[in-house]
């Protein structure tokens, strides 16, 4: 187990947490095409998103979901000082196993709490071989100065998670 990484499952009550895969899950949810999961380089893995919040935009706030997506979460985190960054990640399923580059979220301190909507054989993995897989309404909570890459799931359709950077 990597040394700074805490799980915490059955994170949300289970009211808050149907209402948001609900939502996340609904054919209304608007998701955008990203070519790659990183930043980093092409790396054949493809993915849909819907930012909620990054700092760095002028308004903050991206998306109407973000009233009912991130403060359930961001007031149960511990430490939580200031939202960097909240998006919602669909990753499809590709028929094969697929790693992303190891990569770290922002390129300034940061804490990372990245959410589980689903059970899936999708993880995360650490540099030093760390696995966390997907498990519905879990929060995988680790430094963001760690390394750290996604693997893709392939025993279903989809893998969703909400990935949020905070101080």
């Amino acid at each position: 187990m990597q040394p700074n990484v805490l799980i915490k499952n059955n994170f949300l009550s289970e009211d808050k947490f149907l209402f948001i895969e609900d939502a996340v899950n609904s054919n209304e949810f608007p998701y955008y095409w990203q070519g790659q999961a990183t930043d980093i380089k092409p790396d054949g893995i493809y993915l849909w998103s819907h930012r909620l919040f990054d700092i760095d935009e002028k308004e903050g706030i991206l998306s109407n979901a973000f009233d009912y997506i991130v403060p359930s979460i961001i007031k149960q985190l511990p430490n939580f000082n200031k939202l960097l960054r909240a998006k919602v990640n669909l990753y499809v399923n590709q028929n094969k196993k697929l790693l992303s580059p190891w990569h770290v979220d922002l390129f300034c301190p940061h804490k990372v709490a990245l959410f589980s909507i689903n059970t899936n054989n999708g993880y995360t993995e650490f540099k030093d071989g760390s696995l966390y897989k997907s498990e519905k309404n879990t929060i995988l909570l680790f430094n963001g100065e760690l390394k750290h890459r996604a693997a893709i799931q392939t025993d279903t359709d989809k893998r969703i998670n909400i990935n949020i950077d905070y101080e």
